[in-house]
């Protein structure tokens, strides 16, 4: 999920222990059934999205996971953490596992020469960033694999932009990328931002939305069909 909307389908189809999710990512592939969205119990949405959905708990599937805590992660100088001791993190949260970032390598002093004088050098440089298990190696003796909760959408294809839209289910606390900001694609009309279209084409192309939104759920009468901001 992204600026743009997701459409989706809810299914309980799908084994998700299928699914090869991406690193920090909601998004993940099966190798026959093409992308799904996956909600895990340990995203801060998980309950509200259940909710919202009217789902119970013991009824949805689980996929293993690598999981720490945040007060681990910070115990033993993984880094910081914005955000409840508590909170319970997974691997899969570590998006530079097995990617090339990019860092500065220099001393303080030279970053704070880099910012404020002409012509200092830069030691930014691309990092080649490994697994957990070698990165994390003292955080992988503690993590612990568990079977996790999950709430498994198929992924269709990508919307318009999110901004169009208000009114997202989540209510006042959702914001953009969570996975309650969401709603029925049946009952688009009710979240269209009128209140940002103000030319006669602006509400023409609102209209266009909500009639592909409406339509989408059309097609697939038997599903239940979400738009995810």
């Amino acid at each position: 999920m992204s600026d743009y909307t997701s459409f989706a389908i809810l299914t309980n189809q799908i084994d998700p222990n299928e699914i090869q999710m991406e690193p920090y990512n909601k998004f993940g592939t099966h190798p026959s059934e093409g992308d799904f969205l996956v909600c895990f119990e340990y995203d801060k949405k998980f309950e509200s999205l259940r909710n919202i959905l009217g789902l119970p708990l013991g009824e949805l599937p689980t996929m293993p996971q690598k999981l720490f805590t945040a007060k681990q992660f910070i115990e033993l100088g993984m880094g910081s953490y914005e955000g409840d001791e508590n909170d319970v993190l997974s691997v899969n949260s570590l998006y530079w596992l097995n990617s090339t970032t990019v860092e500065w390598t220099g001393t303080d002093e030279e970053y704070d020469r880099f910012k404020n004088e002409e012509n200092a050098p830069s030691f930014y440089r691309e990092v080649e960033n490994g697994d957990f298990e070698t990165m994390y190696a003292d955080l992988n003796k503690v993590a612990e694999i568990k079977e996790v909760k999950c709430i498994v959408f198929r992924y269709m294809f990508e919307g318009d932009k999110s901004g169009y839209w208000t009114n997202w289910l989540g209510g006042d606390n959702t914001f953009h990328t969570d996975f309650d900001c969401v709603f029925f694609a049946k009952n688009a009309e009710m979240h269209m931002d009128y209140s940002r279209l103000s030319t006669q084409s602006d509400f023409e192309f609102g209209e266009h939305l909500v009639n592909q939104a409406k339509s989408f759920a059309n097609e697939h009468p038997d599903d239940v069909t979400l738009i995810f901001g």
